[in-house]
């Protein structure tokens, strides 16, 4: 069965791997399941009842959500199988970026999940002129709009859906950026399609297999993904992201998407632990930690290796992966960098680790690491899939320069804005505006954002994604952020691993007080004085960071210092930290 329309992707597991459980989301009274046949039977259903309402063929429909369920996919399928275009807007977003959102779409209707997000909207419509109506994305709302359906209604949509093509508009997405007006990525059936079957080949799993998803489904990645899941006939379980650890017992998942951050927030419990135990087993544990961090990708494990390994395996890391439920095979990380030594610790404990690159703007996969053997790199995204075209736009002597995309995954454009979608896509090539070199011949490496790259006083260009991930391969680091524009020197903002940084204190006999405390004592000063000094010894001088502000509170979305995709938002951190910030430089 050939496909290129994104909802076929339900009919397709119909065909060929039908699951009595094909989706699944944790309620507030426990699991709630669906059958692929359930989940086509109430879209089409929906589809009928939302025709009904008004919503016709080239309409927009907005959906804000603060966490992902069955209802999510179900609403977006019945969008899509009336030739309405599905508008997911992030549960971040500010009033002033939905306004915004809301007006552009001529949107009239918007599915929010729960009433506080009800009553925002409440607020918001006045300013919106065609807004009309707020619907749930509950189970009540959907029940209600099905009541207008009917065998000779559902009869019609069959014959309506042979009308939509896979070049048809199928999703707005709006990025959020850290700077300027949201920008809607407008991406066809094909698009998203020709994404997932360019993947499904490349993923570890087989029908039957569990996945669970906590990203939220007004991203693309995790949206697409889903939609693979889909015709990989892979059982679907959502859950809240605050639940992820206890629902992950109960599910026992194969496979999962995620963000580093998650893996890092992982390692933190794990140590947190280690750092309670007496002092000759916390020796043994940070051995062991030390052990999967050496943990070699390529070639054959050394006999003396081996068998640590296995001892290590047995007494430590196995009980790490019991806290995922046992079963957890593969994952798959993107929107941030991967630190190669999470890696390879993941991968000792018996998780596969694959890092991936992509924009809203392709759909979103360009490349990612393989699970087969010779086919990872860690510190790298991976290799390009297979059926795109990658190049680097006037390379530099490092090969280095602009990363560009030319395929069938590439967006049809910025919605409304032609003037800025001309001035990314030139003869079918997009540029991405990310700066990267390919390394061992095929894998992509990712150097930073165009947009990001700042110069100093001096006259010196400085990219500061480099050097932050530089920077996270010093254990001690958890978040950072490094700044210099118009300044003589590049300095960072650290928030310490305080785990790790504990763990230090331990055994060199600092006294551990709380975080806020730790970040101005002279000794852990000291400290990231002399890792720093090591880095910077295998760096440009222009490049080398001088000094230093370490900070106790992390970094969130919820405080807007991180975008949805947890990429730092540097003018906000800027303007919080410019008091310390202007010490540093001389006048």
């Amino acid at each position: 069965m050939y496909f290129d329309r994104l909802f076929d992707c339900l009919a397709f597991q119909q065909e060929r791997y039908p699951q009595k459980v094909a989706l699944s989301y944790a309620g507030s009274n426990g699991w709630i399941h669906h059958s692929i046949n359930e989940i086509i039977h109430l879209s089409n259903q929906l589809s009928v009842g939302l025709s009904e309402k008004g919503v016709k063929k080239g309409d927009n429909v907005c959906i804000i959500s603060n966490y992902s369920n069955s209802w999510w996919i179900i609403v977006d399928v019945a969008i899509q199988q009336i030739g309405a275009t599905v508008v997911p807007i992030h549960a971040t977003a500010t009033d002033e970026q939905i306004v915004y959102i809301l007006k552009e779409t001529d949107a009239a209707f918007c599915f929010v999940s729960n009433t506080e997000l009800q009553e925002r909207l409440g607020r918001l419509k006045e300013d919106c002129p065609n807004f009309k109506e707020i619907l749930f994305l509950k189970k009540s709302t959907i029940q209600n709009l099905t009541l207008h359906s009917s065998p000779e209604k559902i009869a019609a949509l069959e014959d309506f859906k042979k009308t939509i093509k896979g070049s048809d508009l199928a999703t707005i997405i709006y990025t959020s950026g850290t700077t300027g007006e949201p920008k809607g990525v407008m991406l066809s059936h094909q698009n998203i399609v020709s994404n997932i079957l360019s993947v499904i080949t490349l993923l570890p799993v087989k029908p039957g297999d569990k996945a669970i998803s906590f990203l939220p489904l007004s991203h693309i990645f995790e949206r697409m993904v889903s939609y693979a899941y889909f015709t990989m006939g892979i059982q679907i379980h959502y859950v809240k992201a605050n639940e992820l650890r206890e629902r992950m017992k109960e599910v026992k998942p194969d496979f999962m998407t995620c963000v580093p951050r998650l893996l890092e927030k992982m390692y933190e419990g794990v140590i947190q632990k280690v750092n309670g135990w007496y002092k000759i087993f916390r020796y043994f544990g940070w051995w062991a930690i030390r052990l999967g961090e050496r943990y070699p990708i390529h070639g054959r494990l050394s006999m003396i290796y081996s068998i640590q390994l296995f001892f290590v395996r047995i007494f430590f890391f196995n009980k790490i992966k019991k806290i995922t439920g046992g079963n957890l095979d593969a994952v798959v990380v993107g929107a941030a960098a991967l630190q190669p030594r999470l890696g390879r610790l993941f991968s000792a404990i018996g998780i596969k680790v694959r890092e991936g690159y992509g924009l809203t703007e392709t759909s979103p996969i360009v490349s990612f690491n393989r699970f087969e053997a010779g086919g990872v790199n860690f510190g790298t995204v991976g290799i390009p899939l297979a059926n795109l075209e990658v190049k680097i736009d006037q390379p530099d002597e490092e090969g280095q320069g602009e990363i560009m995309v030319k395929g069938p995954n590439v967006m049809m454009g910025y919605y409304k804005k032609p003037e800025i979608t001309n001035e990314v896509i030139e003869n079918e090539w997009f540029r991405t505006g990310d700066i990267g070199k390919f390394v061992f011949k095929r894998f992509l490496q990712i150097t930073d954002r165009k947009k990001d790259i700042f110069k100093t006083s001096v006259g010196k260009y400085v990219a500061p994604q480099k050097l932050e991930k530089e920077l996270k391969t010093i254990p001690f680091v958890g978040q950072c952020m490094v700044w210099g524009e118009n300044k003589p020197y590049p300095i960072a903002i650290i928030i310490p691993a305080f785990e790790e940084l504990k763990n230090w204190c331990l055994n060199h006999n600092v006294h551990w007080t709380a975080p806020l405390y730790m970040v101005v004592n002279p000794k852990v000063e000291k400290l990231f004085e002399s890792e720093i000094e090591k880095m910077n010894q295998d760096l440009e001088k222009h490049e080398r960071i001088r000094k230093f502000i370490l900070v106790a509170q992390e970094w969130t979305v919820e405080n807007n210092e991180l975008t949805p995709t947890l990429k730092p938002r540097r003018s906000i951190l800027y303007q919080k930290y410019k008091t310390e910030i202007e010490k540093i430089y001389p006048k």
